[in-house]
C-alpha cells in the first residue's frame, strides 16, 4: 500500500515537470501582444488652459529679482549667526513665489532658515496691490515686516509692476 501511495506521488510530480505551468501563480502572461502606448482619443493637449509657460517664467523671475533686492537691504538687519524664520501675512501664489525666493536669496547668502520663531529673527511679508491711483492695475507692493518686536515694524515697501498675466489680464 505504501509503495502504491508513493508511486502516485511520484507520477503526479513527473506529470508536473512535463508542463512548468502546471499551476497558476499569478505571474504568467499569456498574452504575446507588444505593450504600447493607447491611441490619442482627444486632442487634449490643445484644450488644455492656462497661462503660456513663458509668462509664468517672467512672473518667477521678476519676483526672484524683487526678493534679492529685498535681501540685499535686510543684510543690514541680519546676522548670520542667527536663524531666520520667515512667514507671509496671507498665502496666495505671489507669496508663495516671494517666499522660494527670498529663502533661496538667504540661503545663497549663508543664512540659516528656521522652521520656528523660537530664537530666531522673525520677519513677515506680503504682495498685494498697490493702492496708489496713478498705479496701473498690475502694479503690486511687496511689504516686509519685522516680527521680533511686541508689535509688527514695516522694515520696507516695493512697488513693482508684475507681467500681465500675473491678474489674469
Amino acid at each position: 500500500m505504501k509503495y502504491l501511495y508513493l508511486l502516485s506521488i511520484l507520477a503526479f510530480l513527473l506529470t508536473a515537470c512535463a508542463n512548468p505551468n502546471w499551476t497558476p501563480d499569478g505571474y504568467s502572461w499569456h498574452d504575446s501582444t507588444p505593450i504600447s502606448s493607447p491611441a490619442n482619443t482627444s486632442g487634449w493637449n490643445n484644450k488644455i488652459e492656462g497661462k503660456p509657460l513663458d509668462r509664468t517664467q517672467s512672473l518667477d523671475s521678476v519676483i526672484s529679482g524683487v526678493s534679492a533686492d529685498i535681501v540685499d537691504s535686510l543684510e543690514l538687519r541680519l546676522s548670520r549667526s542667527t536663524p531666520v524664520y520667515m512667514m507671509p501675512l496671507e498665502i496666495n501664489n505671489f507669496t508663495s513665489l516671494l517666499d522660494h525666493g527670498l529663502r533661496e536669496n538667504l540661503a545663497k547668502r549663508g543664512y540659516t532658515l528656521s522652521s520656528t520663531p523660537v530664537d530666531a529673527y522673525s520677519i513677515s511679508y506680503n504682495i498685494e496691490p498697490t493702492q496708489r491711483k496713478e498705479a496701473s492695475a498690475s502694479t503690486y507692493d511687496f511689504t516686509l515686516w519685522d516680527m521680533a518686536q511686541e508689535e509688527p515694524v514695516l522694515i520696507e515697501t516695493r512697488t513693482q509692476e508684475l507681467p500681465t498675466s500675473a491678474h489674469g489680464g
